[in-house]
């Protein structure tokens, strides 16, 4: 990497380890860093586009999943990999993260394609 490549990952590094705080929970003593809270960021997104699935469902009466799925996929997918990569530097992380990337990229990618197709038809999604 060159020196000003290696100078940014350096500079973001220190970024998400800057120190928030230290709080106790539930017995636990947790250090809080910047890094910490766009992982839990993060977290929360992947985990809710299950929420917002279920409410789409819900209002359909049937299976759906709605654009903002595949955008909370993507956002939580986002912060969960600067978190392994400059946070955590966890391989199985960033792994674990890049392919449910990958697949919402792709589905987000054929579902404005069927909607364009759709649209040239005239007809509406």
């Amino acid at each position: 990497m060159t020196d000003s490549g290696q100078s940014l990952f350096d500079l973001i590094t220190a970024f998400y380890n800057i120190e928030l705080g230290e709080t106790v929970f539930f017995g636990f003593t947790w250090n809080l860093k910047v890094g910490k809270l766009i992982g839990f960021l993060g977290t929360f997104l992947f985990a809710g586009r299950w929420v917002v699935q279920l409410g789409a469902s819900k209002i359909a009466g049937k299976p759906v999943l709605p654009l903002l799925f595949w955008y909370m996929s993507i956002s939580g997918s986002l912060l969960l990999l600067s978190y392994f990569i400059f946070g955590q530097n966890d391989s199985v992380g960033i792994i674990n993260n890049l392919f449910p990337m990958a697949i919402a990229v792709y589905n987000l990618v054929l579902e404005y394609r069927h909607r364009a197709d759709l649209k040239a038809q005239g007809s509406t999604p």
